[in-house]
């Protein structure tokens, strides 16, 4: 079943009461696209994400979590507006509420606390970069309003990976992600090392630190690719791109290669130094440990898959949506040279990506603009 061109105006309403009966559903907008999708599934299978690739036939949506242990969502059989008319009833699906007890705002001090330890593992030798998350709480009482919230995101930031999706397990969630993670089209692969950031505005120069911290991811994409077998690899970058309120650095690679050498990647890939660090087992570990809260699909990766191609990206500036708040996810990388406040900053302004997006859906009901 061919995908659904979503269209706010049309179809925003009919989203509306997929959420308030927590029906699956996912909207995307690919990166410069113009056309949204809806992908409502026929069948949900939950998986581990590692086996997200096995006994795929037809086009699915999968979305995968932060840690191996945590399991996948697959979408399948796509169903098209005029059959998802016929469904009745509420579906079967919750959102998982135990989430709520695990949730948490993360507090300046404590998040320049734990920088400071992580500094010192560092510089004691037990890894060369961790990535540190933080969750921002930020009230949210209008969830009808979510196909909104997604249409802001869309025009706001036309090179993200845009998506607004109820999960089961998991809930609705939204995001607006810069990086790719993997694409494949039959042929050719491509991927990003995205890492090393500074704010967009104010003085804040490229260091030795954001330098090393993408060096590290690039490495070890070039690494996976090579390992792969994959064939006439190029490179271009780093470059300097745009997201919101950061500047990151970003290389391109291009890469020849088949289905089985594609999902070879995205396993060998995920979770890559970008979100979890360097070495990737030692980095887990301390995440583990500082983390308060679960990332659940933070730092995940999701995306349409099928044997012909698939297009995956890294859930970055995302928010999970409850009832009464959004739960914005963001992080940093830590190296020993890291400044805990600037780091501190940095998830900051990471967080303004969703922040502002909800502040401008607030504003939009209380003018008490026209809504469909």
């Amino acid at each position: 079943m061919m995908l659904q061109i979503y269209e706010f105006q049309k179809h925003s309403v009919f989203i509306r009461k997929m959420i308030e009966k927590a029906r699956p559903f996912v909207l995307f907008r690919m990166p410069m696209q113009k056309n949204a999708y809806c992908f409502i599934p026929g069948k949900i299978r939950m998986v581990e994400y590692l086996k997200c690739f096995a006994s795929i036939e037809d086009e699915v949506f999968v979305f995968a979590p932060f840690s191996p242990d945590a399991q996948a969502v697959i979408f399948e059989d796509s169903l098209s507006w005029e059959e998802v008319n016929y469904l009745e009833g509420s579906a079967v699906y919750e959102s998982n509420a135990s989430f709520k007890d695990l949730l948490n705002s993360t507090k300046e001090n404590n998040y320049i606390a734990e920088v400071e330890k992580m500094i010192a593992f560092l510089k004691d030798g037990q890894a060369k970069k961790v990535v540190l998350s933080a969750i921002f709480s930020k009230q949210f009482k209008v969830q009808h309003l979510s196909p909104l919230l997604f249409d802001f995101l869309s025009n706001e930031h036309p090179g993200a990976f845009v998506y607004l999706a109820f999960i089961p397990n998991y809930g609705l969630w939204i995001g607006a992600s810069p990086e790719l993670l993997l694409s494949y089209d039959g042929q050719h692969l491509k991927s990003m090392a995205l890492a090393g950031s500074v704010p967009r505005f104010g003085d804040k120069k490229w260091g030795e630190k954001e330098k090393l911290e993408h060096d590290y991811v690039v490495d070890f994409i070039l690494q996976n690719l090579l390992n792969a077998g994959c064939t006439d690899i190029e490179k271009k970058g780093p470059q300097i791109i745009q997201a919101g309120e950061i500047e990151h650095m970003c290389t391109i690679f291009e890469a020849l290669g088949n289905f089985e050498q594609a999902v070879k990647l995205v396993v060998s890939m995920h979770p890559t130094p970008a979100v979890c660090g360097v070495p990737r087992e030692e980095a887990f570990q301390i995440i583990q440990q500082a983390e308060k809260h679960p990332r659940l699909l933070y730092s995940g990766f999701l995306g349409i898959v099928s044997k012909q191609f698939f297009r995956l990206f890294v859930n970055l500036r995302c928010a999970k949506l409850d009832p009464q708040h959004a739960w914005i996810f963001a992080g940093a990388g830590i190296t020993s040279q890291s400044n805990p406040t600037a780091e501190w900053d940095e998830v900051c302004l990471k967080s303004r990506t969703i922040a502002n997006a909800l502040e401008k859906t607030e504003t939009f009901l209380k003018n008490g603009d026209f809504y469909p």
